[in-house]
């Protein structure tokens, strides 16, 4: 079953015209290939990751979650379309998984998702925003994989 993909949570917020950039504070993100945005509303977070991305020649995608990301399915669809701006390969494997995600279970689809992700041959940085939803199988899984 395919899932439906809103393109918006895939796209990161634009920066306003005005900005004050504040380099300072991510000085020691240049190295980081995922990255979980979590802070309390309103705070800047997600303004402040933005005009980072802004300065990396270095692709990205973008995925801002929300409670309804807290179906597995649901989570792994967006994160494959994100995967897809990055490199079309891998997100054509990681969609065939997906299909066949209940006969594979979650660590077959993990290990697979891990293996196609190596796969793409560029640097890339994925941002999660509003990491710090209630999101507790999406966190569940997360947990011990990221570290």
């Amino acid at each position: 079953m395919k899932v439906p993909v809103l393109t918006a949570k895939l796209n990161k917020p634009q920066l306003p015209d005005n900005m004050i950039f504040r380099t300072g504070l991510l000085k020691d993100s240049n190295r980081a290939s995922v990255i979980l945005v979590s802070a309390q509303a309103g705070s800047g977070k997600s303004t402040l990751v933005s005009a980072w991305l802004s300065e990396q020649n270095t692709s990205y995608f973008w995925y801002a979650l929300d409670e309804w990301d807290n179906d597995l399915q649901q989570f792994f669809a967006y994160l494959i379309a994100g995967v897809n701006a990055l490199d079309r390969k891998p997100s054509a494997q990681l969609e065939q998984m997906l299909e066949a995600f209940q006969s594979i279970g979650l660590e077959g689809f993990l290990k697979g998702l891990v293996q196609c992700l190596h796969t793409i041959d560029h640097p890339f940085i994925m941002v999660f925003d509003d990491f710090e939803l209630p999101m507790t199988e999406v966190t569940g899984f997360l947990g011990p994989h990221i570290q």
